[in-house]
């Protein structure tokens, strides 16, 4: 016999389970709407949850690690003429910006009134 299948009922597999509502309701409707039913379906469904959670996990580890070698290689180059009157890496600028945006803004202006010209540069051999 089919049960209706509700938000409610979607909601307390849920609930139980931590599974994503699509998984929550197909369990259901493979169940006829037995809410113990589509618990044990998705419990027994789990392993297959902690490989792909793995793999995005793997996913955003890999690209918090290209990010942070191009960050080594990226830096913010302030010139007085041919003369390089600082060389801090873009990371710690962007951060410290961040973090203490009034002494970015006064650097800035600082570098604009002695016509200093702040670049950023790439370093191929990092």
């Amino acid at each position: 016999m089919d049960t209706e299948i509700t938000l409610d009922r979607v909601d307390e597999v849920r609930e139980r389970t931590g599974a994503p509502y699509a998984s929550c309701y197909q369990a259901l409707k493979a169940t006829g709407g037995d809410v113990v039913q589509a618990i044990i379906r998705l419990e027994e469904e789990r392993p297959a949850w902690g490989q792909r959670l793995g793999a995005l996990r793997r996913g955003v580890a890999g690209q918090a690690r290209a990010l942070a070698r191009e960050a080594q290689r990226t830096h913010i180059a302030v010139l007085q003429g041919e003369r390089r009157v600082a060389n801090v890496p873009a990371l710690l600028g962007v951060l410290g910006a961040a973090v203490l945006p009034g002494l970015a803004a006064a650097g800035l202006l600082v570098a604009i009134a002695t016509r200093a010209t702040v670049t950023l540069e790439r370093d191929a051999t990092v």
